[in-house]
């Protein structure tokens, strides 16, 4: 398959999730190895800190954490439930990032080490975070702009409606314009180091340009899907509530809906991410005429053989002199 061709509009949606969906079947233990693995471990500092701070330990890790936490109204809960909640973050973008590198290595025919996945998104974790503070800054500037005219303003039933609309739509539309940040991080450079944040909020804002609708169709797709795999978890929590409506705890049901949300989690960080890897590639095919060779020099990657499979695979420049020094491997440019 020739990943370097545009997308045909008369194929949507079923060209470009058949497109997600054949670069995630490709690799699809390696995509869900990253999100599992980032989840363990971010689970593993949720539950220090819930030991720490005297929060509850759940099997699902986080799902259903934040209602309790609010309904029993202890501070130091809901301090546990925010820190938790920024520890699990961290560690999805460092996942969100892998990912999108590897989807951008897949569109190469390459065959990526989930080793080097993870290299390539610790070593942008500043630019990861930076991009991401400075994103959410932009973002919840407007918000609460908004909020202090309602509350010590103009405080009516209808300004109220037209903030919530306002809001609603800006926070669609920065989802949108934001949508590249992940692969834009991990694949671009400028003078060999990676692009400073607001280049980077720049460059997705550009390549979303005259593809809004595009991107805001492919989300409502797939929200839909995700809405439709979710219904089994919901019907089951149906199940499991109390006439007031709240939700049994430490009862089997509870235990296989938390697990089967904990399973579905996974899967759908894995695809979310691989969502954005794909239409940020397919984007920059459409409109700047993206090809493999542009996209290897922006990687920065060479192959290396690897003696066990006998099959190349993809590694940074900076590992595979790394690798040469220690066990003298082959290499080769792209």
């Amino acid at each position: 398959m020739n990943y370097f061709e545009p997308i045909p509009n008369d194929g949507f949606p079923d060209t470009t999730f058949g497109r997600v969906f054949h670069i995630f079947g490709k690799r699809w233990k390696e995509f869900l190895w990253i999100s599992f693995l980032v989840y363990i471990i971010g689970w593993a500092f949720a539950v220090f800190t819930s030991l720490v701070l005297g929060g509850t330990i759940l099997v699902d890790g986080y799902s259903v954490r934040m209602r309790l936490h609010y309904a029993d109204s202890n501070p130091w809960h809901i301090v546990s439930f925010v820190v938790e909640s920024i520890i699990y973050y961290g560690f999805a973008c460092v996942a969100n990032a892998a990912i999108a590198w590897l989807v951008a290595c897949l569109y190469l025919e390459r065959s990526p080490r989930i080793r080097d996945a993870f290299l390539r998104a610790v070593r942008r974790l500043g630019a990861l975070l930076s991009t991401l503070l400075l994103a959410t800054i932009v973002t919840l500037t407007p918000c609460l702009f908004l909020l202090w005219l309602q509350l010590h303003v103009v405080n009516s039933d209808i300004f109220f409606l037209i903030v919530q609309i306002t809001t609603w739509l800006y926070m669609l539309y920065i989802t949108i314009i934001l949508y590249h940040l992940y692969p834009i991080i991990v694949v671009e450079r400028e003078n060999g180091h990676c692009i400073n944040p607001w280049k980077i909020l720049d460059r997705s804002f550009l390549l979303s340009q005259k593809r809004l609708l595009y991107i805001l169709a492919v989300l409502f797709f797939w929200f839909l899907a995700k809405l439709f795999l979710t219904i089994p978890i919901s019907l089951l929590r149906q199940m499991n509530t109390y006439n007031d409506g709240s939700q049994k705890t430490n009862t089997p049901i509870f235990y296989i809906a938390s697990s089967l949300d904990t399973i579905l989690g996974i899967f759908f960080m894995t695809m979310d991410s691989v969502f954005q890897g794909v239409l940020y590639l397919q984007n920059r095919i459409t409109k700047e005429k993206l090809d493999n060779i542009a996209l290897s020099e922006e990687l920065g990657v060479d192959c290396a053989i690897d003696e066990e499979d006998n099959d190349y695979v993809v590694m940074s420049k900076e590992d595979a002199s790394e690798n040469d020094a220690s066990s003298g491997a082959l290499t080769r440019p792209m």
